[in-house]
């Protein structure tokens, strides 16, 4: 990741903002996943608000689709390209199923998927080494 190109100087550490986007990645199209979800996924759980920091800053919303990534009460959050109305409509034009304005989890499909990402990148993690 090269961080002036993503107009990162300090997050919380461009190791974690790494994690971040490795985890943003999986997410795939038509579900989402919460901004604490993922900062449990890239290891450190209290970190939701770094990872709503650090997904501000992505500019490369085709690699790393943060338009994925919303508040646990089904909140859509922010997005940086074009306010929470933009962020809505991509989501719905991806199958995302809302509520109102919030998104409606599918809980049972929504374990499942993060058990899934979970095993990928700990599978991943282990790859490398």
């Amino acid at each position: 990741i090269n961080a002036e190109y993503m107009g990162i100087k300090e997050v919380k550490s461009m190791s974690f903002v790494k994690d971040v986007y490795n985890v943003v990645k999986t997410i795939k199209k038509g579900s989402v996943m919460t901004y604490k979800e993922v900062a449990e996924l890239a290891g450190d759980p209290k970190a939701y608000r770094a990872v709503g920091n650090a997904l501000n800053k992505n500019r490369d919303t085709k690699v790393i689709p943060c338009h994925r990534v919303v508040r646990c009460d089904g909140g859509l959050g922010g997005y940086a390209l074009g306010g929470v109305t933009v962020k809505k409509e991509i989501l719905l034009s991806e199958g995302v199923k809302f509520s109102g304005d919030k998104v409606k989890f599918d809980t049972k499909k929504k374990q499942m998927i993060y058990l899934l990402q979970t095993c990928l990148l700990y599978t991943s993690d282990a790859a490398e080494e």
